[in-house]
């Protein structure tokens, strides 16, 4: 294929491209109160979640892994939106709460998507229970729970909203305190060890697995101020 046929396929490529995202943030107008049908990996947003959420709160999970924390949300006073970029624990999630009408599961990185899904002031909890450590030296650079995420999930909680971090990994609690310190005029700080009862959680698959190995567990608490 010469460069002007490679030429002419990027083009109508990026004319569907530009079809396909006019045409879903109407379907997901229309389709409002549908949105647990939906499997997209990026969705249109801000999404109007308070219309669907009514008087109850909002709650999200980065990395919904088995769900456990999902399956766990109060029906009543809650909903809950789930994360999970991997593909077998993304359909394990869906399948074990595909018949509950409070929870929401997409795949995808819930670092990018936070942002774009959700109006400001909307969120009451943000769960980021063990996540990737990105333990290796040349991989540090990923590591998603920085000064600037944390600024931009201000703009997304409540007032009074807060992030419930737990790890694991001795090298990344360091990480992450040392991050946390960086936005003490945005949030409440508390560092402690992480016992899931303390903040109503299940005690997850990960959790299990890292217990038997040994490890200890440290908490980030941020609760938003203003």
């Amino acid at each position: 294929m010469n460069e002007q046929a490679w030429q002419f396929k990027r083009e109508v490529q990026d004319f569907w491209k530009k079809v396909i995202k006019r045409l879903q943030v109407p379907f997901f107008t229309l389709t409002a109160n549908n949105l647990k049908s939906t499997t997209y990996p990026d969705l249109p947003g801000p999404l109007d979640w308070q219309k669907i959420a009514g008087e109850r709160k909002i709650h999200v999970e980065i990395g919904s892994g088995h769900g456990e924390v999902l399956l766990a949300n109060n029906r009543m006073k809650s909903i809950v939106v789930g994360y999970e970029i991997k593909s077998r624990f993304f359909r394990l999630s869906q399948r074990k709460t595909r018949r509950r009408d409070d929870i929401f599961v997409y795949k995808g990185s819930g670092y990018e998507s936070l942002a774009l899904h959700f109006k400001n002031d909307t969120i009451s909890t943000l769960y980021i229970l063990f996540p990737d450590p990105w333990h290796k030296k040349k991989h540090a650079r990923r590591r998603p729970l920085t000064e600037k995420f944390f600024a931009r999930v201000a703009q997304k909680l409540k007032k009074g909203g807060t992030i419930i971090i737990a790890t694991d990994w001795q090298e990344y609690s360091d990480f992450i305190g040392s991050e946390v310190q960086k936005v003490t005029k945005q949030y409440e700080i508390t560092i402690c060890p992480y016992v899931p009862d303390d903040y109503s959680l299940p005690i997850t698959h990960y959790h299990q697995k890292w217990a038997r190995k040994g490890r200890s567990f440290t908490a980030f608490v941020l609760k938003k101020l203003g």
